[in-house]
């Protein structure tokens, strides 16, 4: 089964994302510097971070009173958790790490463009994002950016599962439906608690549910 899942995988709608993502792993790792961010919210996360390991509350720890985080979302915290806590360094280790978010950002966005679009256009418009400058410039930021836009663009895609028809006679269809529908939740959540952001997808996908009258969807 191996060879044949292989190609599979990189069959049809599956290649060409995963060859505008290589393109951009390429691009971004060619790129890569270990260079500070100065913009700030780096430090503000990776602290976060460190609050979590060190003293597993979600506590502003540059601030001698200690006081709850209730700026910052969580998610990205537990990201940048995860990463220190594999050993990964803050100068390079972390950064790394973003840009294999970003590449598979890329993968998942092209993959969503090929199903939205014919493929003239969805090879077009994944070629901008493959070599934006400034998506391969988020790939060397310790920022919440890149995972938002990943769980984002999951969201979309489970979504466009959820919208697909069942076929008549299908005996598995429902309990798929159902497995699209729970995914496309968690990551809509996982967007929101990334950044607040997701806060319009969150609501815009609740009422494109109630006007399809997806009600167990809606519950979930």
């Amino acid at each position: 089964d191996g060879p044949s899942s292989a190609i599979a995988l990189l069959d049809g709608k599956w290649a060409v994302p995963l060859t505008l993502g290589a393109i951009h792993l390429i691009i971004a790792l060619a790129a890569f510097h270990s260079s500070p961010f100065t913009g700030g919210d780096d430090a503000t996360y990776i602290a976060l971070a460190r609050s979590l390991l060190q003293r597993h509350t979600y506590t502003e720890i540059w601030d001698p009173a200690l006081p709850p985080e209730t700026l910052y979302p969580p998610v990205f915290p537990a990201i940048v958790a995860g990463g220190l806590l594999l050993g990964l360094n803050v100068a390079t280790g972390l950064k790394l790490m973003m840009v294999l978010i970003s590449t598979a950002a890329v993968v998942a966005s092209c993959l969503w463009l090929w199903r939205a679009s014919e493929p003239g256009p969805a090879i077009g418009a994944g070629i901008l994002v493959v070599l934006s400058p400034e998506i391969i410039g988020l790939g060397r930021q310790v920022l919440s950016d890149t995972p938002f836009w990943l769980f984002t663009m999951i969201a979309l895609l489970a979504l466009i599962k959820v919208q697909e028809p069942l076929s008549a006679g299908d005996s598995e269809a429902g309990s798929r439906e159902w497995r699209w529908e729970l995914i496309a939740s968690l990551a809509i959540v996982a967007a929101y608690f990334t950044r607040s952001a997701g806060l319009p997808l969150l609501l815009a996908t609740l009422v494109w549910l109630v006007i399809h009258k997806r009600k167990r969807a809606v519950i979930i």
